[in-house]
């Protein structure tokens, strides 16, 4: 199947997720897209972008011409990141040949989602709740006692 998204830079790239394309993905990245079957693997390439943009590489690498690796990567971030991540998952579902290898990974995308959606959702229930004024006035505090203590010619309280 294949699938197209474009980079920052405009440039469109056809993700077509073949055997060669998967051939190359494991041998240059150490990942075996067949793996994505049991979820362990969907969950490490969405938390993990420098794999994801490896793994996209290997599958576009043929059709680069005059664009290195590090360029492609510079030229995934945001949104566009994001349409390659999907062009992936929808040329890897189009990949696998049986229509229960389709479905079975189909349902796990589905689940690391929404693993993915309350990790989030907790990250930034956490970050409400964090009193960054309090921290920063802490570490003033801090740091003035630290400084009346060296002026007073005596030993920091945590050194005696």
């Amino acid at each position: 199947m294949s699938t197209k998204f474009k980079d920052k830079e405009g440039r469109e790239w056809d993700l077509e997720l073949n055997v060669s394309g998967v051939r190359r993905v494991r041998d240059e990245c150490q990942v075996n897209l067949y793996e994505a079957l049991d979820g362990q693997l969907v969950l490490k390439l969405s938390t993990d972008p420098v794999l994801m943009a490896d793994v996209l590489w290997a599958i576009v690498e043929p059709q680069a011409e005059g664009v290195t690796a590090d360029q492609f990567g510079e030229a995934l971030l945001g949104e566009w990141f994001d349409g390659a991540i999907k062009a992936f998952i929808e040329g890897l579902q189009g990949f696998f040949a049986h229509p229960g290898q389709r479905k079975a990974l189909a349902k796990m995308i589905d689940k690391t989602n929404q693993a993915l959606d309350h990790v989030y959702s907790v990250a930034v229930t956490r970050a409400e709740q964090v009193d960054a004024i309090g921290i920063v006035d802490e570490a003033v505090a801090e740091q003035d006692r630290r400084t009346r203590s060296d002026s007073s010619g005596e030993p920091p309280a945590s050194a005696v």
